[in-house]
């Protein structure tokens, strides 16, 4: 049982010098993924409207482009 606590001691200690050291790095990486992530949602959320507006444009340009043609 001795052991046990040893071993889970040493990996409490490595695990607090690993923060230490690049407890930063780590803060940063996780506000970057999150910031990718609503940046994903955005897109996702924009694309699908965009494809619509321009659907409609091309219906748009396309009936005035015959009613052109026809004069």
């Amino acid at each position: 049982m001795d052991d046990i606590h040893v071993w889970l001691g040493c990996l409490n200690t490595a695990h607090a010098l690993f923060l230490k050291e690049h407890g930063d790095l780590l803060i940063n990486l996780l506000t970057d993924l999150c910031i990718l992530q609503w940046l994903a949602r955005a897109v996702q959320l924009v694309v699908p409207i965009l494809g619509f507006i321009m659907l409609i444009l091309g219906f748009w340009l396309a009936r005035g482009l015959s009613l052109i043609v026809e004069r």
